[in-house]
């Protein structure tokens, strides 16, 4: 993977990018009545509004992983969050619920593609260097949990506690 020239415009995009992702759950969720109204939809319907979405997103995400390895994470990221956002118009555009179901189930390919990558390229983009955080990785995206968990949580020889002392 090439090296970026402004690694934290990368980090800006990708975070966007994932919060999509994150922000249309919670728009779908929070528009799901207004739907079954204007789309004269019946509840069944309507819980494949949502779990369409869940059901393919999780299928295909190892999947999705594997071909970043395969195509290189950055190509696949673009083609996520590029069938994402096509996905996305699709749903504001639908006139029925099968219409609408399809293009979430689309959008869940898109959020498969886009999601496993964020992390990969982050990684990739500052690894090895210290100024940007603990051990090269930008502050907040450290493996192993937060906090006071931290310290209970399992290390190789001689890595660092990641700016926390050891439990006295």
């Amino acid at each position: 993977m090439q090296h970026a020239r402004r690694p934290w415009m990368s980090l800006i995009v990708l975070c966007l990018g994932t919060f999509a992702i994150l922000l249309d759950s919670t728009i779908v969720n929070v528009a799901l009545p207004s739907m079954i109204t204007d789309l004269h939809a019946s509840l069944d319907q309507a819980l494949w509004v949502v779990n369409a979405y869940l059901l393919v997103f999780a299928a295909l995400l190892i999947l999705a992983s594997r071909l970043g390895d395969i195509f290189g994470p950055r190509r696949l990221f673009t083609a996520g969050l590029g069938l994402f956002a096509v996905a996305s118009a699709l749903c504001g555009a639908a006139q029925t619920p099968g219409q609408l179901i399809a293009a979430r189930m689309l959008q869940g390919v898109g959020a498969a593609a886009l999601t496993p990558q964020a992390m990969v390229i982050i990684r990739a983009l500052f690894q090895g260097d210290p100024g940007h955080g603990v051990r090269g990785h930008p502050p907040g995206t450290q493996e192993g949990p937060p906090g006071p968990a931290r310290w209970a949580w399992p290390r190789s020889p001689g890595q660092p506690w990641a700016g926390c002392s050891p439990p006295t």
